[in-house]
């Protein structure tokens, strides 16, 4: 009878714990309705059409990359981070709505802006009369809600050309980026990094909290540079690959 007792408890307790695994089993993400909720958050914010093309959950995250094209563009593919609320009031097993986390467009219109304040400190410092090439890329907020990786948050302000100001971005948002600068060897002398860096650390690098700017530093040959350099006028990119003479790694945090 004991026996009897024990197993009738053991399969009650059970019971039990299933239920309450159905009970806080989170809502899954629907891709139509977070999609809705995606191409809202693009008008709304930036004023464009956002023309859906995939959703994805990448394995172990939280939140979905919704993504999508601009304005009918196919060229570029852009992303919305999204995750799901826990309210799942009709019990159809999904969740009735969806929270904007952020997005990647920002970071493309971040590019260039970045760029030219990081150029014109270096070129109101000693450099100038420096010929080089320079890129940033990789541009991103740091610390996302639900762990999320890429972009920057939906509460980012929109940026252009009249309203950005890196120092004030860097003081008031934790950023990581890559920045590059390519040059040719004879432009390059012993100690060229080192001023790079004190000028960069004098000028923003009080400024930063949390960020993190890599500084990529690339010495080419005469030759490659003039081809390279070519190349980047036209198409903004050197669709060849030249190896450089030298490499130096700078991280500004």
């Amino acid at each position: 009878m004991k026996k009897l007792i024990s197993l009738l408890t053991m399969i009650v307790m059970l019971l039990s714990m299933t239920g309450c695994d159905d009970k806080e089993k989170k809502p899954e993400m629907d891709p139509e309705s977070a999609g809705e909720f995606a191409v809202d958050y693009m008008k709304e914010k930036y004023d464009v059409a956002f023309d859906l093309i995939d959703f994805i959950v990448p394995m172990g995250k939280d939140y979905a990359e919704i993504r999508g094209y601009i304005d009918n563009n196919e060229e570029v593919e852009y992303i919305v981070y999204a995750c799901g609320d826990d309210v799942d009031k009709d019990d159809d097993g999904y969740a009735d709505s969806y929270t904007i986390i952020g997005d990647n467009y920002m970071c493309t219109i971040l590019e260039p802006l970045i760029k030219n304040d990081m150029d014109k400190l270096l070129a109101d410092n000693g450099f100038a009369n420096i010929e080089l090439i320079s890129l940033v890329y990789n541009v991103r907020e740091r610390y996302l809600k639900a762990n999320c990786t890429g972009g920057v948050s939906d509460i980012f302000p929109v940026c252009n050309e009249k309203n950005f100001v890196l120092e004030n971005m860097i003081m008031a948002y934790d950023l990581s980026y890559f920045y590059d600068i390519s040059i040719p060897e004879n432009e390059y002398y012993d100690g060229f990094e080192e001023d790079i860096e004190y000028i960069l650390n004098q000028r923003i690098g009080s400024l930063i909290s949390n960020d993190t700017i890599f500084v990529d530093i690339y010495v080419y040959s005469v030759e490659d540079f003039s081809i390279k350099k070519e190349e980047y006028v036209n198409i903004n990119e050197s669709s060849k690959y030249f190896q450089p003479v030298k490499k130096i790694d700078i991280m500004l945090k």
